[in-house]
């Protein structure tokens, strides 16, 4: 979703490049994203996030919670067709960060909570983040990762045709996630469910490799790769931006079926370009026999409040 503002925020950050504008959004096009890909609860989030895009730490606590409020008031409009991931502060902050957490949670009722891959140059296995993982791991919460780029506008075009998040954002996602597993913080904190989007970034295609070289090698790994490589499949992933056959079947090779679910990136992403990647992902779960869950596997698994109402409450619409 985009909240109400927030394209006021990011014109007026110094961290972004003015020449991208944010989509039109309103919820009646969620509704009808929602419906279109045939899937009939959906979880609102905001990827952008704010302790990025605006430096005074004040209010960046004050826009998070009045964004949660936000999300949680469409979700109370609309309980059996939305849920939501909380906006948090920057978890370097960390008593604000732990603030909003308890309030997005245990007072709104968020389905969990959003963490960007990096703050000021900090992977999320960084020991400054413990505490703030052991408050999530408490409440077996779920934790969306979202990619995200300290210093966003990057790579000028002089250097590279193609803006920094359209390459580096699934390299990001997966130096995270193995910041994670080697910090011990994924096995430490093996209550809360790690969702990594876009099927990853790039971890289906490096962590045997990763794994094996890093555990050869004295002192890097307090683990062998064989545990390695079970704590990377042991994330659940979701397939925004891969809807495309040799990405899918990467994925689908690499992690427990049970553990993939269904995303869109709307309304990031063009209508026409959501269609492609939701008809390719209906005809490849269709080939082959192969079963998923894209459905509610991992939905049941992660969101068992959406599954409850599902069965006795009509639909908003």
């Amino acid at each position: 979703m985009v909240p109400e503002g927030f394209d006021k925020i990011w014109q007026r950050s110094s961290r972004t490049p003015k020449s991208l504008q944010f989509p039109a959004w309103r919820l009646e096009d969620s509704i009808e994203s929602v419906e279109n890909s045939g899937t009939s609860h959906a979880i609102l989030s905001l990827g952008h996030q704010i302790p990025h895009l605006v430096e005074d730490t004040q209010r960046v606590a004050a826009l998070c919670h009045d964004i949660n409020k936000q999300m949680a008031a469409i979700r109370d409009k609309h309980p059996a067709r939305f849920g939501f991931f909380a906006t948090l502060p920057s978890p370097i902050k960390t008593s604000d960060c732990q603030r909003e957490i308890a309030h997005a949670i245990d007072v709104l009722g968020a389905d969990g909570v959003v963490l960007a891959t990096s703050y000021e140059g900090r992977y999320l296995g960084d020991a400054r983040f413990r505490p703030i993982w052991q408050d999530l791991d408490a409440r077996g919460s779920v934790v969306l990762v979202h990619p995200g780029l300290d210093d966003f506008p990057g790579v000028t075009p002089a250097q590279h045709p193609l803006p920094r998040p359209i390459i580096d954002w699934s390299h990001e996602i997966t130096r995270t996630a193995t910041h994670l597993i080697a910090s011990d913080t994924k096995r430490l904190c093996s209550r809360c469910k790690i969702i990594l989007p876009q099927g990853g970034g790039t971890l289906p295609f490096v962590t045997h490799r990763m794994a094996h070289l890093a555990s050869q090698t004295g002192g890097l790994l307090t683990k062998s790769a064989a545990d390695f490589i079970d704590e990377a499949k042991s994330f659940y992933f979701d397939v925004t931006g891969i809807g495309f056959d040799e990405p899918l079947t990467m994925l689908m090779r690499f992690a427990n079926p049970e553990r993939v679910l269904y995303g869109s990136d709307f309304p990031f992403v063009r209508k026409d370009l959501l269609q492609l990647q939701n008809s390719n992902i209906d005809r490849f779960t269709r080939k082959d026999g192969v079963k998923w869950s894209l459905g509610e596997l991992a939905a049941s698994a992660l969101f068992p409040r959406l599954m409850r109402i599902d069965r006795c409450v009509p639909s908003d619409r």
